[in-house]
């Protein structure tokens, strides 16, 4: 019943607005927003376009934090008539219920620990509340991660869709290459092609320099990844990288075998090129 009560509380204290949710009211100041009865200040504040509402009073038990700060003012945008943040949103919901529940916080789920902690340093919330972080996950991320922003930067745009506009745009050109490998590979199979490659030198280059550009993005993209990974061991560990390297491998081999009589060795070696249709799979799970 208690904990059936205090979800109630947290529920009536906090509420993730639609844009006309208290529409009546963004003529004024949010801050100053009130109901019958009611003498506890509401504010409103917009994190990267999910809006929430909570007391002032409920943020101001923490006085040293920025959200429980006058500081807060200079993040209010008089366009929109709230506070706005260009943050990560999966974050403000652990760091919104750290000030409802009186210092308690968790890691959110999905989250890694390294993003989470410089969302925690934005907001001036101290690294060890009275609340507890998911030891699982600390234990796993926050150990072995290199603490460089660069590479964390990196690691998130390269690993992690969903993290931010480059992070789309790398997945969308990681497809783009994959198509066209996958393109070159099943065209070579056609009888018609393959003579048409034997025949033509011209043909057979164009083949080869387009096959290259992809082993390469390819080649960087899994050096990128290896470079920034949280924990070397667990890069390794993952079958997804290895078969991505079993993928790029025979390119390189090819080169210096191309003009033998190894013709045998090489169609073998091509065949392990369709392993890189298994990246769509890893970018989807991303």
């Amino acid at each position: 019943p208690n904990a059936m009560a205090g979800v109630s509380a947290i529920a009536a204290a906090s509420l993730r607005s639609s844009d006309n949710v208290l529409s009546g009211h963004l003529a004024g100041t949010p801050i100053e927003i009130r109901e019958e009865n009611q003498t506890d200040t509401l504010i409103r504040i917009n994190v990267s376009g999910t809006r929430y509402i909570t007391y002032k009073d409920t943020l101001q038990q923490f006085p040293d934090t920025l959200l429980g700060s006058e500081r807060i003012s200079q993040f209010y945008n008089e366009d929109i008539k709230e506070y706005f943040f260009d943050r990560n949103r999966i974050a403000f919901d652990a760091i919104l219920y750290y000030y409802q529940s009186g210092g308690y916080l968790y890691l959110p789920p999905g989250l890694e620990m390294p993003v989470f902690q410089e969302e925690l340093q934005y907001f001036e919330i101290p690294s060890n509340p009275s609340g507890e972080v998911n030891e699982v996950d600390k234990e796993s991320l926050i150990d072995n991660y290199p603490y460089n922003k660069y590479f964390l930067k990196l690691h998130y745009i390269l690993d992690h869709p969903d993290s931010g506009i480059l992070a789309k745009l790398w997945m969308v050109l990681d497809v783009v290459f994959i198509v066209i490998s996958m393109t070159l590979f099943i065209a070579e199979t056609d009888p018609k092609v393959e003579k048409t490659i034997e025949e033509s030198k011209e043909v057979e280059q164009i083949f080869f320099y387009l096959d290259a550009v992809c082993i390469i993005f390819f080649t960087i993209d899994l050096l990128l990844r290896l470079i920034v990974a949280p924990s070397k061991q667990i890069f390794f560990k993952r079958t997804l990288n290895w078969l991505d390297f079993a993928a790029i491998l025979p390119f390189y081999i090819e080169i210096p075998l191309k003009d033998s009589s190894g013709i045998t060795a090489l169609r073998v070696l091509r065949l392990f090129r369709v392993l890189r249709i298994l990246k769509l799979f890893d970018i989807r799970s991303s």
